[in-house]
């Protein structure tokens, strides 16, 4: 009887453990679901960049493309377009989408022959909110240079082309130091989209 009433008096307290536990068990639940939620928040914003650097590029180089065939008028028209069909429409959703000829910083500050393009977009981390109140507003620069200086290892020769040159499908173009020169005469001759990067010391239009 005696050991009887001693097991009796210790099934509440297994029972208060088990209880016990199972709180200890959601709070570490909801701390990794926490932690696993802001990872992705940041991992997004980090995406964004990345896809808004792509945009710059590919809008710098169509800035640079339109200097090159038409003159500074038609720069504007033509970054607006690529920024957007990469997905940054200039004024919506908080998109800015600033335009400099000449660059106002960084190497080619004054050089009319260059083109700087910096898009921006705020984002909303709710989570991230609640450890920094400040605005998130990821951004990405680019700036593309027309030259007649360089040497060239790529030339695009037919002058009545209405494409010119194309780089999408996420293609990444590296002239390994060397220049780009296109001769078509179309306000398209050089256009870089659909996740595309270019790289190139020099980029010329006819």
């Amino acid at each position: 009887m005696r050991f009887l009433r001693l097991l009796l008096t210790k099934v509440p307290a297994l029972r208060d453990e088990r209880g016990s536990i199972a709180v200890n068990v959601a709070v570490v639940l909801i701390v990794m679901l926490g932690m696993v939620s802001l990872g992705v928040e940041v991992t997004n914003v980090y995406l964004t960049k990345a896809r808004m650097q792509t945009a710059a590029d590919a809008s710098a180089v169509a800035g640079a493309t339109a200097l090159g065939a038409s003159g500074v008028s038609s720069i504007a028209s033509e970054v607006y377009a690529v920024a957007a069909s990469n997905g940054f429409t200039n004024g919506q959703g908080g998109v800015t989408v600033t335009i400099s000829n000449p660059p106002v910083s960084g190497t080619y500050a004054g050089n009319d022959s260059a083109v700087e393009v910096v898009i921006k977009q705020p984002v909303t981390l709710p989570l991230a909110s609640l450890i920094y109140s400040g605005t998130w507003t990821p951004g990405a620069r680019a700036v593309a240079l027309i030259s007649n200086s360089a040497s060239y290892c790529a030339l695009q020769l037919d002058t009545s082309s209405t494409t010119g040159v194309l780089i999408s499908n996420g293609a990444n173009v590296n002239m390994n130091g060397c220049g780009l020169g296109a001769n078509a005469t179309c306000g398209t001759a050089v256009t870089v989209n659909g996740g595309a990067k270019l790289t190139a010391t020099a980029l010329s239009v006819s």
